[in-house]
């Protein structure tokens, strides 16, 4: 069960356009030849299933994969299946510092 931060710099999100959070999605559940990655929980999330590819509806859960995307799995364990935030991520890879 994907377990979403509240973060409010991923808080956007909810106003992305349907089109911007597919591209996400894709990005969070495909590896480069389009295969689903082996880490990902998204696609077996109820709700996602549920939602007929209104990205809007589970922005959330989106937010929520992106969060655990961008944290260490066996650190993520021991946080409760909680990621982490998203400015987190950005320093990470490097955007912030």
């Amino acid at each position: 069960m994907i377990k979403y931060r509240n973060d409010p710099d991923l808080a956007f999100l909810q106003f992305c356009d349907n089109e911007d959070l597919e591209i996400l999605v894709k990005y969070l559940t495909e590896d480069k030849d389009g295969d689903s990655r082996l880490t990902e929980d998204l696609t077996l999330e109820e709700k996602f299933q549920n939602c007929h590819e209104n990205y809007k509806q589970v922005w959330d859960l989106i937010a929520g994969e992106l969060q655990l995307f961008g944290a260490d799995t066996f650190v993520t364990l021991f946080r409760g299946g909680k990621g982490v935030l998203y400015k987190k991520i950005l320093m990470y890879v490097n955007i912030l510092k």
